[in-house]
């Protein structure tokens, strides 16, 4: 991508302000203000088109880079696009603090691993359609954009990062959780892994929403049926599985 939007400025759409909606995860307010952008320019087309987003480059005039996610079929309310947002929210905030705990793990045993996720906003900006009404506003997710090559990660960490989860979890008040979908970049040191956009799993009742990648019990299941304990999940001690 050619970030300067001086040297391609018909890759840009125009400066537009920004005003934060929501902040995830468990950010100070003063803190995560002060870390939003307060102007994006974003890129004219998406740079991937999933079954339920569009995602769009972003950058400020200082160069600091962005990706914006936006809904594929928005509600006319902006309010309503915010609601489908807010789920993925709940799906970072449960991840973010269980890459938490699961760093603590790693470290307690020696194992050189830790993973985050970076601040997450529920922003509106002026209207990307031009067709659209006067004064509407476009509803965006927003989070730093990751440098380096973005993996999925299927290895000893990543699975039993996703195992941790659910071993964590399994006796909570409200039902298990498991967190898949382990992807982002990892640092210059390879230790620790900046990830971005999971899926939890939940298996319990209640009104916490994780999206529609959440399948519930049956993704818990599915991925116990293909998952074998590796050297990370037994170092850590990890052997809770589903009942069968």
């Amino acid at each position: 991508m050619r970030w300067d939007v001086k040297s391609a400025p018909t890759l840009w759409g125009p400066e537009i302000g920004v005003s934060i909606d929501f902040m995830e995860p468990g950010n100070k307010p003063a803190t995560a203000k002060k870390h939003c952008p307060k102007r994006l320019r974003i890129s004219k087309q998406p740079f991937a088109i999933g079954g339920m987003r569009l995602a769009y480059y972003a950058v400020t005039n200082a160069g600091h880079r962005y990706v914006v996610k936006r809904l594929l079929r928005e509600a006319i309310q902006p309010e309503n696009n915010v609601a489908a947002f807010l789920e993925d929210t709940n799906a970072h905030r449960e991840a973010a603090g269980l890459a938490v705990a699961f760093g603590d793990r790693c470290k307690l045993h020696k194992i050189g691993a830790r993973m985050e996720y970076g601040p997450l906003y529920i922003v509106q900006i002026p209207c990307m359609d031009e067709v659209s009404s006067s004064g509407q506003m476009t509803v965006l997710l927003l989070e730093q954009y990751l440098e380096g090559k973005f993996t999925k990660w299927n290895t000893n960490t990543g699975n039993a990062y996703s195992h941790f989860t659910y071993c964590k979890t399994h006796k909570a008040a409200d039902g298990p959780k498991l967190v898949v979908d382990i992807q982002g970049v990892k640092d210059a040191e390879k230790t620790l892994y900046h990830l971005t956009d999971p899926a939890v799993h939940f298996a319990g009742g209640g009104c916490c929403g994780f999206g529609d990648t959440n399948c519930g019990t049956r993704g818990i299941k599915s991925f116990f049926d293909s998952h074998q304990c590796n050297s990370v999940c037994r170092s850590l001690g990890l052997r809770g599985k589903p009942s069968s």
